[in-house]
């Protein structure tokens, strides 16, 4: 039963990437006996940008010796979330969650599938250019009773079919996953550039209940 729960919980989730690793595997943490490794994976959008995505993988799942600086892989797996405290508050980590890794000879791939629920009223705005846009926080149920929040944006009739959906609403989205570069001031004098994590999604729409 457990089995068939996480099966199902995984189709909630559901994401492959290829791309070129532009870091060597470092150490990240342990956990109940496994130890875990963390690498960046760089693909590139149809417009030339190269997307930055961390992806988390367990030692042994593959040959590591597979994945290196330079090397181009194929990964598989879920695009997960940890909140972390950060201070007085609290920072929400996004990561690719590998669970299959191979060798990748196409061309840079990036596809995300969820699954799950609006939990935060969308914030719907335009660009200084005018291009509309809503962003939405989607939860996204996982084994083990927890979920995974992803930050999301929709552009032009997404983003106006996505403004009108309610917290609660259950909802299916596919894109593919970006990161961008921001400035964050931390005091009068002091800034410092950071890296967002996002689903730009392609496609949404809501499952109606019963």
């Amino acid at each position: 039963r457990q089995d068939k729960e996480k099966r199902a919980m995984h189709k909630n989730n559901m994401a492959k990437i290829t791309g070129t690793v532009i870091t060597e595997p470092q150490y990240e943490h342990e956990t109940a006996g496994e130890l875990f490794y963390r690498t960046i994976l760089t693909t590139n959008r149809k417009s030339g940008y190269a997307d930055e995505i961390p992806v988390i993988f367990r030692k042994g799942m593959v040959d590591e010796n597979k994945i290196y600086y330079g090397a181009n892989i194929s990964v598989e797996g879920s695009f997960c979330s940890v909140n972390i405290p950060a201070g007085e508050k609290r920072k929400l980590i996004l990561f690719l969650f590998a669970e299959q890794i191979s060798d990748a000879a196409q061309e840079d791939d990036n596809y995300l599938f969820l699954h799950g629920f609006i939990c935060r009223q969308p914030v719907y705005r335009k660009t200084p250019s005018g291009r509309q846009i809503t962003d939405l926080l989607v939860a996204v149920n996982r084994p083990g009773g927890k979920s995974d929040y992803i930050p999301c944006i929709c552009w032009a009739g997404n983003a106006r079919y996505a403004k009108n959906l309610a917290v609660g609403s259950r909802i299916e989205l596919t894109g593919r996953i970006q990161s961008r570069e921001y400035v964050k001031k931390l005091d009068e004098e002091q800034q410092e550039t950071r890296v967002a994590y996002e689903v730009s999604a392609s496609r949404i729409y809501m499952i109606e209940e019963g």
